[in-house]
């Protein structure tokens, strides 16, 4: 499954307290599969998780709590994909790791973290088409989603928020994908700047407004490459969004 933090398998996990810092970690040991059961497949080792953060607190309690955080997490395991003209089963795997940091303080919100990630790496799908969707040219193939089995990509965002009246933040963030970065035919650069405002009706209500503008590109093929020459169609997005947490 996509990498959502989810998994099912057993954790050991505890928060300590030394002076005004608090620190967390958690260790687990997880089957891969998401919040599915396990499926059967796959070589039987199991998926590593680690986390640990150390947060000095300023105030407050809860998701409004008042702080500096630091915290880094790792997770190493394995995955099975059948690969080549003869679709054979090969394992291959599944590294990801990050370093962030969060700091929140009056009506100030700012966050910042690096990503990186090494085999299995989603790749789009076939012909730019909806995986499911068959062809007519040739006609019979049908399309899929592709994984780069044994590349690598990193990323790195930036984010700010500001508080006016306790309930409207105006929020900027920039962020950077680098995918496929060990083959220049792979690699793929999203670069996305996004403003947007949120209004909190109450702490379980929100509105959310956004403006994305979006530029991927392949850097390390020529301008009037076929991959540029798509990419360079890639709009910008506006969206609106209404959360209820309950």
């Amino acid at each position: 499954p996509v990498s959502g933090f989810r998994d099912t398998g057993i954790q050991v996990f505890d928060a300590f307290n030394t002076n005004q810092w608090e620190h967390t970690y958690a260790l687990m040991a997880g089957t891969g599969s998401g919040l599915a059961l396990y499926n059967d497949f796959g070589s039987g080792r199991p998926d590593w998780y680690l986390y640990w953060s150390s947060e000095l607190i300023f105030g407050g309690k809860g998701p409004r709590r008042q702080g500096l955080k630091l915290a880094g997490w790792y997770q190493n395991g394995e995955r099975e994909i059948k690969t080549g003209v003869a679709q054979n089963t090969e394992t291959f795997d599944r590294t990801r790791y990050g370093l962030g940091a969060t700091y929140r303080r009056g009506p100030w919100r700012l966050a910042a973290e690096w990503v990186g990630a090494d085999g299995m790496i989603l790749n789009g799908t076939d012909a730019v088409a909806v995986p499911g969707s068959i062809s007519t040219n040739p006609a019979g193939l049908t399309a899929s989603f592709n994984v780069l089995p044994e590349e690598e990509a990193d990323g790195w965002y930036l984010d700010a928020g500001y508080t006016f009246f306790e309930k409207l933040e105006a929020r900027a963030r920039y962020d950077r994908l680098n995918r496929g970065t060990e083959n220049a035919a792979n690699e793929r650069q999203f670069d996305t700047v996004t403003v947007g405002a949120t209004y909190r009706f109450n702490q379980h209500y929100r509105l959310l407004m956004d403006y994305q503008f979006r530029d991927v590109k392949a850097p390390r093929l020529a301008g009037n490459a076929l991959p540029n020459q798509i990419l360079k169609d890639v709009d910008d997005l506006f969206s609106i969004r209404f959360l209820a947490s309950f």
